[in-house]
């Protein structure tokens, strides 16, 4: 008996995770695997159980990600928390960002206000601005390195870690 149901809760995880399924909660939804948003705007807060993957989308409610994102040509207005790395592309994020990604942290492009990065559970975390700027302060809660690419900047201070130009 215990066999089946470990077989079917595999099967269900491999054909229905994909689909993103989503529950209400208070003001918002919570979405159990992948969110592919292609062009959406979200207004209420959104917490993700899986990796986000968003185009041409903006989220104006307060979003909690436990997994990576990669957010292209889209726009983040409240204050949000990554648990993953960070990939965006012409993106903007105008309130705070707190992340815990496994290493790497990339902006290509775009514009970000304040950014925490909290202790990775191992190695150092790395933030490339490459043509992109954070307009605040950028704090490392375990050293941490922010390499500056093709005028990328920092507007406050790197606190905890060090900048290096490329």
């Amino acid at each position: 008996m215990k066999n089946i149901f470990l077989i079917l809760s595999a099967i269900l995880t491999i054909f229905i995770m994909p689909i993103s399924m989503a529950s209400n909660f208070d003001n918002g939804s919570t979405i159990f695997g992948p969110l592919v948003a292609n062009a959406t705007t979200y207004d209420k807060q959104i917490k993700v159980l899986g990796p986000v993957k968003s185009t041409d989308s903006i989220f104006n409610g307060e979003l909690k990600i436990l997994g990576p994102i990669e957010a292209i040509n889209s726009k983040i207005n409240k204050n949000s928390e990554i648990y993953g790395d960070i990939k965006f592309t012409n993106s903007t994020a105008t309130a705070k960002i707190v992340t815990k990604g496994k290493t790497n942290h990339f902006l290509n492009g775009s514009s970000l206000k304040d950014l925490t990065l909290l202790k990775p559970d191992f190695g150092s975390q790395t933030v490339l601005i490459d043509n992109s700027i954070v307009n605040g302060d950028i704090k490392f809660e375990k050293e941490g390195e922010v390499i500056l690419r093709n005028n990328g900047k920092v507007t406050g201070n790197v606190i905890n870690g060090k900048i290096i130009t490329n």
